[in-house]
């Protein structure tokens, strides 16, 4: 009986310390923390972060996203936005207005190509048909990376009529780190693009397994929690480099020198390939840079969350590896990052607690991007013409 009134006593003033802890850790928590409880306060379920893909109808060939199923539509349904998407009679995200013109202009990308949280009218690709005669077509795809683009070029360049010209739309948020995510798993067991993307085929160890139970359980309301989940976080990132890190801030960070020099030879790489590629196929590259939030927007709190000097954080950095790369092959590039940095009100353009664009994000960029593209057209048609 005494040794259960000891336990007992022991239990009580460890809960008492706790909840001053957590009394003590509101009080004076810093605003890096309170910007976190704030984001974790609009969880509404599990996966609300990233939405849902449970109905999206698609096609595969072995563990390859061929296309979505042609001619269907589905809703996609987040906290910030919700909408229903078309598919055109190729399988992609249809564009408003549709040409007939041949042959096609392809855009590949991952979600901000494919235009994730907004209406098929609103993507940056609609925007930009208005003033073309060439047919362009969405071949976005959330997840995907120049891997798997490259491979659905390989897969879909004849039934799309041989395209004579390819668009790639480069994400710095999170392009790099899908390449090498991609490169992981090559000895490995690979789930499809969308599995990659919604970690439905995820490896989940114990540690990401207690991070996902912290985050989505009633304790992502506990301050102490959550300020203890970021230490712990924090000493893995300054050791090991931390894979529940934005992968834009790892890119942005000036001492990650050895995640850099990853981060480029996987580009050159699949650059190279994509170059061998368009030769065999007879086609032209054009690149365009889309910019992760957090090179317009201040990034100083979600750095000192992460615990990253903002001192030490060069928000260019990755422009100048994707830059770079493309120039030694001759690649040409669009890059309006800079538009993004100079807008009085950057924060407008993307969605409050999602990375996406919000309509007014997509049709800035296509303003930004809209003339240069239109003189690179027409110095390719002549050239062809020639």
């Amino acid at each position: 009986m005494n040794a259960l009134l000891v336990v007992l006593g022991n239990c009580i003033v460890l809960l008492i310390s706790l909840l001053i802890l957590e009394m003590g850790t509101r009080w004076f928590a810093p605003d890096w923390l309170r910007w976190r409880m704030e984001q974790l306060s609009h969880l509404q379920e599990a996966n609300s972060e990233i939405g849902t893909d449970l109905d999206w109808k698609i096609e595969l060939q072995g563990n390859q996203f061929i296309r979505f199923t042609p001619n269907t539509s589905f809703d996609v349904i987040h906290p910030e936005y919700q909408y229903r998407m078309h598919i055109d009679e190729y399988g992609c995200r249809r564009t408003v207005p549709t040409h007939t013109t041949m042959p096609l202009i392809p855009f590949l990308g991952d979600s901000f190509t494919l235009g994730l949280g907004v209406r098929d009218e609103d993507t940056y690709i609609s925007h930009l048909q208005y003033y073309f005669v060439q047919r362009f077509i969405n071949l976005g795809i959330t997840g995907s990376a120049l891997p798997q683009q490259i491979s659905l070029i390989k897969l879909r360049h004849e039934a799309l009529g041989h395209p004579h010209l390819y668009v790639f739309a480069f994400f710095f948020g999170n392009d790099f780190s899908d390449m090498m995510t991609f490169d992981d798993n090559t000895t490995t067991s690979q789930g499809t693009i969308l599995d990659n993307q919604y970690g439905l085929n995820e490896n989940q160890d114990t540690l990401s397994q207690w991070n996902y139970w912290l985050l989505n359980s009633q304790f992502r309301h506990s301050y102490l929690v959550q300020y203890t989940r970021q230490m712990a976080g924090r000493w893995m990132y300054s050791r090991y480099s931390s894979r529940h890190m934005d992968p834009v801030f790892m890119l942005m960070d000036t001492r990650n020198h050895a995640y850099h020099i990853r981060a480029m030879t996987l580009l050159e790489r699949y650059l190279d390939q994509l170059v061998v590629l368009s030769k065999n196929k007879h086609f032209d590259i054009l690149f365009l840079a889309i910019p992760d939030k957090y090179q317009s927007v201040s990034p100083a709190l979600k750095a000192a969350y992460y615990g990253i000097p903002i001192e030490q954080l060069d928000q260019n950095l990755p422009n100048r590896l994707l830059r770079d790369a493309l120039a030694e092959r001759g690649i040409p590039l669009i890059d309006v990052t800079y538009m993004f940095q100079k807008r009085l009100n950057p924060d407008a353009l993307y969605y409050k607690y999602d990375n996406h664009w919000t309509p007014e994000g997509h049709r800035f960029f296509a303003n930004q991007i809209r003339d240069e593209l239109e003189e690179f057209i027409k110095r390719r048609n002549l050239v062809e013409q020639n």
